[in-house]
């Protein structure tokens, strides 16, 4: 790129540079040309380490044969472990040590290390006075020689390394050559002539490496210098992010800074002279709003005009992509008011405009899926409505709601509960028709949009997805999940608009929940009624009414021992009177509790009835030896809780080892440490815990290990179908050869008639409880 130059604007002169406040005076020069030698020695040293250690390896098989192998052995792995010691110093000064005095310390390392390394060499000239061969006293003179001179290549980097290690390397030759009786005075003192030449020669050459490594240091410190002057005047010249182009009065280019070339594709010096139009190719789509029309426009004003729409500008020479650009044009004025020229103004928006668009996705797109959500989904049947009106084509919606989704949270984890509902909106797309639309309407809620489609053919389109996900199973870490979906499904309708809709179908789910789960409810008017007269915002205002006014009231249900010599047992179970004095049954109103928080209130008023019903033993309860009392998960997570129970023992001096909470596995699973401590505290006192509902999730026996619980109650899933199902009886058979073999009692509940409580019996079950047994009793 070439920058149109100014006065004042060439690259300042080198003694300018020499003058520069951060460069460092010779003696600090000197200092950091020792370190850097230093530094420069352990980078490469390790080249001449490992040929030394290649070499004593070759040396120690000459030697075989001549010289006992122990002092080869010992010879040979001394040498070695220096040579070793010397590479992890090495390494560890190359790529560990930062830049600093510190650095002198680990020279001062590599002077000792050296050193021992050149008098490791010397106990080859005694085996070679031992081996009296010509052959290896020849060799052993030759690597004297060659690592005498040859390593200076290397270790001349530092001159106090070469010095300790040739030493040792000369001084013993020649003593060697002078002490042994069989060798010639004459012979030693040519050999030390002769090194002193060699070391003359390295040491020139090592000298000769140092001037050329201080010459390409000091070479390199003025690139740097050189290139931080020009980077700090590239950079004042590129910090203006838009593109400004400046142009005479009649609209030709004068200037460009780098922006602008980059934008536009000219160089300064190719735009330069061009007229303004040529360089900028702009689509004027806006009537109104042309180049030309605005330079025109701000020479006539001698004012700043803009365009008011973004413009797209094309690539030079057609190649590379659109930009989407706002411009501006301002007058450059003398003091008379004269236009003497333009500057230009242009600001690139296009990842601006795509980030918005991007926002706007994500206003209309579920991030988790991918899949539309609320507002993109409401957009959707606005537009489905909008046809119907004109068309009048039929159109349904579903809704789905998963069950059991909590459960996958509370035992895994947001990221388990993420990953299922990522993989159960992969299943529900595969099979959908042209045309729908599918969204995440949050949470665990999905809804489906199917235009053209009538009531009958949406509801065996829901019944099939239903049964996908039935047959669907999700595996995370050592647990498997079947969540299962309930499904509402209702007739679009243009007169009762969006809301009504959603409303509409969110009832019909709801109601499908309500009688079950993992069912289609198809809605007609008479469940928009029941609806508005049991939604739940109503029954928990009713359940707080009922608190407030003392209407609720127990029933019991006695369990069949099918064991011998085991305690009789009854399970309270509550209903409400209704405002109407109708009764009231738990699958009512307690999902409503549930959902506004007014579980602990509730249980606490069950847990007092049910201790005073212990304490009096009306005439029907007589004989019953242990009461099981629901709790549910809120209670247990309630700090307060647990000190409400225990008070609630010593005051109506109750039996605690009559009681027998019963807490479901999602109570626990959604704090396993309060649950535990919780149990703990009251088994202390006396009092019985059973898990109830055990089996559901398929991830029961993962921490049942974890919970001192006394009962497993068999989940009735598996016992409803007990003496058809060959499934369903391994179930019951492994759920309750674990819980005894844990020492616990099991109980299936939901038997409900005389061949599933046999098949029960036969099996080895503790308890029965269902319909088969007793029907819940209201007490007195």
């Amino acid at each position: 790129m070439t920058e149109p130059r100014q006065v004042g604007q060439g690259h300042p002169p080198l003694s300018r540079l020499a003058a520069d406040p951060s460069a460092s005076p010779p003696s600090a020069q000197s200092a950091s040309g020792d370190l850097t030698r230093i530094r420069r020695y352990h980078q490469v040293g390790h080249r001449g380490v490992i040929v030394s250690m290649l070499v004593a390896v070759a040396m120690a098989a000459a030697f075989a044969g001549f010289v006992p192998w122990q002092w080869i052995a010992a010879w040979l792995g001394t040498f070695l472990a220096i040579g070793a010691i010397r590479l992890v110093v090495f390494s560890h000064v190359a790529h560990r040590v930062p830049e600093g005095p510190s650095l002198r310390w680990w020279g001062h390392l590599a002077v000792v290390l050296s050193l021992a390394q050149g008098l490791a060499w010397l106990p080859l000239l005694w085996f070679a006075h031992v081996a009296g061969a010509v052959s290896v006293t020849l060799l052993v003179g030759l690597v004297f020689g060659l690592f005498a001179t040859g390593i200076v290549s290397i270790v001349g980097l530092y001159p106090p390394v070469y010095w300790a290690y040739v030493l040792p390397l000369v001084l013993g030759g020649f003593a060697w050559l002078t002490v042994i009786p069989d060798r010639q005075p004459a012979v030693a003192l040519a050999f030390l002539v002769a090194a002193g030449f060699m070391l003359r020669g390295a040491i020139d050459s090592s000298r000769q490496l140092r001037r050329s490594v201080a010459r390409r240091r000091e070479t390199s410190e003025l690139a740097q210098r050189l290139g931080l002057a020009k980077r700090r005047f590239q950079s004042t010249l590129a910090s203006i992010g838009d593109a400004v182009i400046t142009t005479g009065p009649d609209a030709r280019v004068e200037y460009m800074n780098r922006a602008a070339e980059q934008l536009t594709g000219w160089t300064a010096e190719q735009a330069s002279g061009r007229h303004l139009t040529s360089v900028l190719a702009l689509v004027d789509s806006a009537p109104g709003q042309a180049l030309t029309v605005l330079i025109e426009t701000c020479l006539a004003r001698g004012a700043p005009v803009n365009r008011d729409e973004d413009a797209r500008l094309l690539p030079r020479g057609g190649d590379g992509e659109e930009r989407l650009v706002q411009i501006g044009i301002s007058p450059l004025q003398d003091d008379p008011g004269e236009v003497r020229g333009l500057v230009a103004v242009i600001r690139d928006v296009t990842e601006l405009r795509g980030m918005a668009r991007q926002v706007r996705h994500q206003g209309l797109y579920d991030t988790l899926t991918g899949l539309p959500n609320r507002p993109g989904f409401q957009a959707v049947l606005r537009e489905v409505l909008a046809d119907h009106a004109r068309s009048e084509q039929p159109a349904v919606m579903c809704w789905f709601d998963l069950d059991r989704f909590k459960l996958v949270n509370d035992a895994c984890g947001h990221a388990a509960g993420d990953e299922m509902l990522r993989q159960i909106a992969g299943q529900m797309l595969v099979q959908l028709p042209e045309g729908a639309t599918l969204a995440r309407m949050g949470g665990d809620e999905f809804a489906l949009l199917l235009p053209g489609y009538d009531l009958d053919q949406a509801t065996a389109l829901a019944e099939g997805i239903r049964d996908e996900i039935a047959r669907f199973r999700f595996p995370w870490a050592d647990r498997v999940f079947n969540p299962g979906v309930s499904v509402g499904v209702v007739t679009v309708s243009v007169r009762d608009g969006v809301g009504a809709i959603l409303a509409a179908a969110d009832t019909a789910c709801y109601i499908a929940k309500e009688q079950g789960s993992n069912r289609v409810h198809v809605a007609d008017p008479d469940d928009i009624t029941l609806s508005d007269r049991h939604g739940q915002v109503e029954w928990a205002a009713k359940v707080q009414n009922a608190l407030d006014e003392d209407r609720f009231r127990l029933r019991y249900q006695r369990l069949e021992a099918l064991q011998p010599d085991l305690p009789t047992k009854v399970e309270f179970l509550l209903t409400m009177i209704d405002d109407d004095g109708t009764l009231a049954g738990p699958a009512q109103f307690l999902p409503a509790a549930e959902r506004f928080g007014l579980m602990p209130a509730l249980d606490r008023h069950v847990v007092h009835m049910a201790m005073n019903v212990v304490v009096q033993c009306p005439r029907e309860l007589a004989g019953v030896e242990q009461f099981a009392i629901n709790l549910s998960g809120q209670s247990i997570n309630d700090p307060e809780f647990l000190g409400f129970v225990l008070e609630a023992v010593r005051e109506t001096g109750v039996d605690p080892t009559r009681l027998c909470f019963e807490i479901t596995e999602t109570a626990v699973i959604s704090n396993m440490t309060r649950a535990q401590a919780f149990i703990a505290r009251l088994r202390e006192q006396g009092c019985r815990f059973s898990l109830d509902d055990f089996g559901s999730g398929l991830s029961s026996f993962g921490y049942l290990r974890a919970l001192p619980v006394d009962c497993l109650k068999i989940d009735g899933q598996f016992v409803r179908n007990l003496a058809t199902d060959q499934v369903d009886q391994s179930m019951v058979r492994c759920i309750n050869q674990v819980g005894h073999t844990m020492g616990m009692l099991t109980v299936a509940e939901f038997v409900e008639d005389a061949a599933a409580l046999e098949r029960v019996r036969a099996l080895g079950v503790d308890y029965a409880q269902g319909y088969a047994v007793h029907h819940p009793v209201l007490l007195s």
